[in-house]
């Protein structure tokens, strides 16, 4: 079997489940696939032109984000646009990817790309290159409340990433944790005092570190 038969069988495939899910929620709902950078250049391309049908709000890491030249080449080559970012940090490894107008959405993680005030810095980089922000985030609830105050602090955010499906002792960690909140896709920026949520202190108590006493 030659490798474009397979890739052609294995595309119709990953097509025909986006179908489903398309003629399942609507037009109105907004769909984003997720391709982790694990097809080639050409791959992705074939791909992309098969989802171009359902307009995907965006296609999400189609190559490894530090490929440049890839990303540039799939962007021009698709109309679909391209978020990338959760594998990026700082504003010097995104910066690279906006004077390439590599991609039309990013997808910084506040948790790994350098904090609060570096991923609103990159956010108002990207504003300058009139690209979109869809906040990456895998972490727990005071990361999620920390990214909705940044959502709403900046212009061009685009959507939030959250996880409401964990176990309910993950969300416990915090008196009030957002992603359960969420309804009908949308979630209030918590109004409690800082960014709304408190630790839970007995929950985590078995967690914390504590230094053992001895001699350096």
């Amino acid at each position: 079997m030659s490798h474009r038969h397979y890739d052609r069988t294995v595309r119709n495939h990953a097509v025909e489940m986006v179908r489903a899910v398309r003629s399942a929620v609507g037009p109105i709902v907004d769909l984003m696939v997720d391709m982790s950078a694990e097809l080639t250049t050409y791959d992705i391309i074939q791909v992309g032109h098969a989802l171009e049908e359902f307009d995907l709000m965006f296609l999400e890491e189609p190559v490894e984000p530090t490929n440049i030249t890839a990303l540039k080449i799939v962007s021009d080559k698709l109309n679909t646009t391209i978020a990338v970012g959760e594998r990026v940090y700082t504003r010097y490894g995104f910066r690279p990817i906006m004077e390439a107008h590599a991609a039309g959405v990013l997808q910084p993680d506040i948790g790994n790309t350098g904090g609060l005030m570096e991923t609103k810095k990159i956010a108002a980089m990207a504003e300058v290159y009139s690209m979109m922000i869809a906040p990456h985030l895998c972490a727990g609830p005071v990361a999620s409340a920390v990214a909705l105050h940044l959502d709403a602090a900046i212009p061009n955010f685009l959507i939030q990433e959250l996880y409401p499906f964990r176990v309910p002792e993950h969300f416990a960690l915090v008196d009030h944790p957002v992603e359960p909140q969420v309804r009908n896709g949308k979630v209030a920026v918590p109004l409690g005092p800082g960014y709304g949520v408190s630790l839970d202190r007995k929950r985590i108590e078995p967690y914390l570190y504590r230094h053992v006493g001895g001699k350096a």
